[in-house]
């Protein structure tokens, strides 16, 4: 047999399939690296002394994004964290919560606000981010987190039913890869012993039955006391009746007597005292016993 020799045709073509296999390759090369990974690698340069190079790059990268953009929240972000100066970090932080609350740098935004704060000693603005974050991302990835730094707020307050509880739902909530989280709250769930969490709720104060007793036995105890004045009051009306009446005469004393309601009609055999009840008195209208007892005429 001859040994196969290869046709020009062939070489050529041969050459131009290894060319269109290395191509991509080649472009691949040349493609700038994503901005997570240049953002990444600008806060490896601070985090190893070269802090001047390293936010170089992420104020360029910052600035070649468009406002308004999650590229443009992620730029915020990585500034604020290697922020030479807390001030400076807080409000990067602050224009992401407030500007970029959609953003999935929010969550992280209020952790990091929570811990200045909380190494500033304000456990009251702390308390109020990470209770922000829980409202505004019940499910968001942040969630244990914020349990576990709300818990450290509580302990600082000395509240701990409510630190330990929210140690519970970190517990709860934390991902079973997050070992770090885990064993920070396994740490801090030790001073937790023997503290009851869940409080018992405030009931309230059963009605009281007697308390309706003194209001009702008050009218039964102040008829009879109404009743004395009256009988009292008789004697001296009557003092002037033998020397004002003429003795055995009705028609002069119907015409001189007051017409009143309670009283009856007069009579020729009646006595002429029953007719002499004063008006002014209030109890003659509730009481119509003056006129009813019998008194001897001499």
């Amino acid at each position: 047999m001859h040994p196969m020799v290869s046709s020009p045709r062939s070489i050529a073509l041969t050459v131009f399939v290894v060319g269109a296999m290395l191509i991509p390759a080649a472009l691949r090369a040349q493609q700038p690296a994503p901005a997570d990974t240049m953002f990444v690698h600008a806060h490896r340069l601070v985090s190893q002394g070269k802090g001047a190079a390293g936010r170089a790059m992420i104020d360029s990268l910052l600035t070649a994004s468009v406002p308004g953009s999650p590229a443009y929240a992620e730029g915020l972000f990585w500034r604020a964290v290697t922020a030479a100066r807390a001030e400076d970090a807080e409000r990067d932080y602050l224009r992401i919560v407030i500007e970029y609350p959609l953003s999935s740098r929010a969550e992280d935004a209020l952790i990091r606000l929570a811990e200045l704060e909380i190494m500033r000693g304000d456990r009251m603005r702390a308390q109020r981010h990470l209770q922000r974050l829980i409202i505004e991302h019940p499910n968001g990835p942040s969630r244990a987190r914020a349990s576990y730094w709300l818990a450290r707020v509580f302990f600082d307050a000395n509240d701990l039913p409510r630190a330990c509880n929210e140690l519970n739902v970190a517990r709860a909530r934390a991902a079973s890869t997050d070992v770090e989280l885990r064993n920070q709250v396994d740490y801090q769930a030790q001073r937790c012993v023997g503290v009851a969490v869940v409080m018992p709720s405030p009931q309230a104060p059963a009605p009281s039955s007697t308390a309706t007793v003194p209001a009702t036995a008050a009218p039964v105890t102040s008829a009879p006391t109404t009743s004395v004045p009256a009988v009292a009051a008789r004697p001296p009306v009557t003092q002037p009746a033998p020397s004002a009446a003429p003795p055995v005469s009705p028609p002069a004393n119907a015409t001189t007597t007051p017409p009143t309601a309670a009283s009856p009609a007069p009579s020729p055999s009646s006595p002429p005292t029953g007719l002499l009840p004063p008006p002014s008195t209030p109890a003659a209208a509730v009481t119509p016993a003056p006129a009813t007892p019998p008194r001897a005429v001499p």
